[in-house]
């Protein structure tokens, strides 16, 4: 009897654990579920958000990737190159006929398919003789009424080249010049100044800042010692003279960084259905160890620990007004604010968290200033300024908007005089 008893006690306890764990495990599934639901994806998924929103608004959407993309306009016999960043090179050099040297631009006279589609349409240009987003023959000394100088927003990621923030300006200022370059930072913009715009001498410099990332990008840029070197008396800008060679490199530069895309995509495991990812609770193990990770402290403790980013800025930005102010030039600082700004479903970035500290520093300079936040704050919706109301780069209405502030606070055009 005491045996039988101690069975079915044994049996109840063991029905009670399997069933505690069934319930813990079902509802961990159901937290992963509903996180998924309440929280934004990750940035992965944001093609998939844009999709499904085109599709709700009755949109076409090309659905092909970007190597996609190169491989048919390869195969109707158009030479397309994948974008050439700056930022490929804070590693390495390419050695130029005995120099070491950052590139600074793309494949120049190419069809350039950069990797981003965001509107429905893949961001697909023509690059100018030395590499940037302009049509041909900007470049010319003394002729240039506006240089603009940025990342991808400068660039005009996201639109078509007729909508971008340089060709809106040439309504008005028709010898403007795009030397925008996608994930750039302000070491990397410096040195573009120096290299393609010092000799040019623009009659007005527009310095683009994104203040989500711009920080954070001249930090790592410093590492680098050809870019921190135009902080402390760059030689003489060499990048224009050494163009054909240097183009010739990093053309073959770019077909070999395509084909090792191939050869990695051909290697990669494939990803998790959703329903597998949610069973194996990636998401919340995801961010739970996001946040073990910063227990210690916030993004905005870590980047007070030192002012060396904010100080980096400072003399980036004292050098190009300088140098622009040098040749007779007016420079201009045009501060550009993220998506998460106006959206409570997504979190700023910690370089946007630091905009009274950047704002102190060009106030403290005397620094004109362009800032499109509370331009921006003002629009009736300032989320139709994206394309689908989501996380990225402005689109066409966006991107007027950002031109026609900009045009507001500017002398009239001068007559420009023939080289």
């Amino acid at each position: 009897m005491p045996t039988t008893h101690l069975t079915r006690q044994t049996k109840r306890c063991t029905i009670s654990i399997v069933l505690a764990v069934v319930s813990l495990a079902a509802a961990l599934v159901a937290a992963e579920v509903l996180l998924r639901l309440a929280v934004p994806p990750l940035d992965r998924d944001l093609s998939a958000m844009r999709l499904a929103a085109a599709r709700r608004e009755g949109l076409s959407f090309d659905p092909r990737t970007t190597l996609e993309v190169l491989e048919d306009l390869r195969a109707e016999g158009i030479p397309a190159f994948p974008p050439v960043k700056p930022f490929n090179f804070l590693r390495r050099t390419l050695s130029i006929e005995g120099r070491e040297v950052v590139p600074l631009a793309g494949v120049a006279n190419a069809t350039t398919v950069f990797n981003a589609n965001e509107t429905g349409e893949h961001f697909v240009y023509q690059s100018d003789e030395y590499g940037f987003h302009n049509p041909p023959g900007l470049h010319l000394v003394g002729n240039v009424d506006i240089t603009v100088i940025g990342d991808s927003f400068a660039q005009g990621v996201a639109v078509r080249s007729d909508q971008n923030i340089a060709s809106l300006l040439r309504d008005r200022y028709p010898q403007t010049l795009n030397l925008g370059m996608g994930a750039s930072g302000p070491l990397i913009e410096l040195a573009i100044l120096h290299e393609y715009a010092r000799p040019l001498q623009p009659r007005i410099v527009l310095w683009l800042y994104y203040e989500a990332n711009d920080l954070s990008d001249v930090m790592k840029e410093s590492q680098n010692d050809i870019l921190a070197g135009y902080l402390s008396g760059p030689p003489a800008p060499m990048l224009r003279k050494l163009a054909a060679p240097l183009n010739r490199a990093l053309i073959d530069f770019s077909n070999d960084m395509l084909k090792s895309y191939k050869k990695s995509l051909a290697t990669a495991r494939p990803e998790p259905s959703r329903f597998v990812a949610c069973l194996t609770l990636a998401e919340t193990r995801r961010r739970i160890a996001s946040v073990l990770g910063n227990t210690s402290h916030s993004p905005r403790d870590e980047l007070k620990k030192s002012d060396r980013d904010l100080d980096l800025l400072r003399r980036v930005i004292r050098t190009a007004c300088d140098w622009t102010e040098g040749w007779g030039g007016q420079f201009v600082f045009v501060y550009l604010p993220e998506f998460a700004r106006f959206s409570d479903r997504w979190d700023l970035c910690a370089d946007s968290l630091r905009r009274p500290e950047v704002l102190a520093v060009l106030e403290a300079e005397g620094i004109a200033t362009i800032d499109l936040l509370p331009v921006f704050q003002r629009h009736d919706d300032p989320k139709t300024l994206f394309p689908f109301r989501l996380p990225g780069h402005y689109n066409a209405t966006g991107y007027r908007l950002v031109a026609e502030t900009i045009l507001h606070g500017l002398p009239p055009p001068a007559e420009s005089v023939p080289e």
